[in-house]
């Protein structure tokens, strides 16, 4: 790609913190717990538009193997796909740093680091925001599930009751999305409220070996319940925002609904043709990386202050909503 006045401003060395935030899902100490990039990682494209193919996977399992005499040929077919179109959206932000106060930190780039940070985090609140919107509800995913005080066809006992079998409510939904999808689950995300009940639940504590950890008190850890949920990893979603406007009362919470979860199969290895429950499309391209993050140091004459500007190019696609299962209000 040509060489822009605005390339001219682009700072490597700062763009390495976002890069480093979007791909871990963490931007520094204490931002921990944003899932977005975590549950469906990026699939780069080197255009800001493209396709995908949503595969009919119950197209893909049919039995369509027969006998062959030699020297015959070979009955072929083709596997059903259907072409998506992606197109990713830019976001942005700045960090105004008055030279008054660069001059007085020594050394200077230490506060643009901590800038680029801030820029980075907000990344993540927005990456998080928006990947509620999409997929962090009822009526996208091929089954849902809530909590009641009793269970039902569609409900299990809440999971905060001393009665409830989260354990078993789990392990049914990986074989009844195995049955729709092909694809056994591998990926449980828990809201924090979720968590903070599923590590104490006694049914999960009787499960451990004494019921504790050597030295300490029993509890579960994430990689407990992964075991015990037969999934390869257990994520929590405890991302939190002020989702006041500026100058209101401040109003935390968290991105995620906290009391709700999610359960599917997420491909360890995504690309466009991949069976996998959702996808993350990021501009490759423009951002010259995967996770389609530019960063940028400019000189405001007007205004006699650095900024630090941050772009990013995504955007949040299903690809195979049978492979989901989305529980709302799973706790009370």
């Amino acid at each position: 790609m040509p060489l822009t006045p605005s390339e001219l401003d682009r700072n490597k060395y700062l763009e390495g913190f976002a890069v480093g935030a979007f791909s871990t899902g963490s931007a520094g100490e204490g931002v921990d717990g944003f899932v977005a990039r975590k549950i469906f990682p990026a699939i780069p494209s080197d255009d800001e538009t493209g396709k995908y193919f949503e595969i009919d996977v119950d197209d893909m399992r049919r039995d369509t193997f027969v006998p062959r005499a030699p020297g015959t040929e070979i009955a072929t077919g083709n596997w059903r796909m259907t072409s998506k179109s992606f197109a990713t959206e830019q976001y942005a932000y700045g960090e105004g740093l008055p030279e008054e106060f660069t001059a007085k930190s020594s050394p200077s780039l230490d506060v643009e680091e901590t800038a680029t940070l801030v820029c980075a985090e907000r990344a993540l609140i927005s990456q998080e925001v928006r990947f509620g919107a999409a997929y962090w509800k009822t009526g996208v995913w091929g089954i849902d599930r809530a909590g009641a005080a009793s269970a039902s066809s569609t409900e299990f006992v809440y999971w905060d009751s001393d009665s409830a079998t989260p354990v078993k409510d789990v392990t049914s939904l990986n074989t009844a999305i195995k049955l729709k999808s092909n694809r056994r689950p591998n990926t449980l995300v828990l809201g924090a409220t979720v968590r903070d009940y599923l590590i104490n639940h006694p049914t999960i504590l009787s499960r451990l070996n004494n019921g504790q950890t050597p030295g300490g008190p029993a509890e579960a850890t994430l990689m407990d319940l992964a075991k015990l949920f037969q999934v390869q990893r257990v994520i929590v979603a405890e991302g939190t925002y002020n989702s006041a406007k500026e100058g209101a009362t401040a109003s935390a919470a968290y991105i995620l609904g906290a009391k709700s979860a999610w359960l599917g199969y997420v491909s360890p290895r995504p690309n466009k043709f991949t069976a996998t429950a959702g996808a993350t499309f990021t501009w490759r391209g423009l951002a010259g990386n995967d996770q389609g993050a530019r960063t940028y140091r400019r000189w405001d004459p007007s205004r006699r202050r650095w900024v630090i500007e941050m772009i990013h190019d995504d955007v949040f696609k299903l690809v195979i909503a049978s492979a989901g299962c989305f529980l709302s209000s799973i706790v009370q």
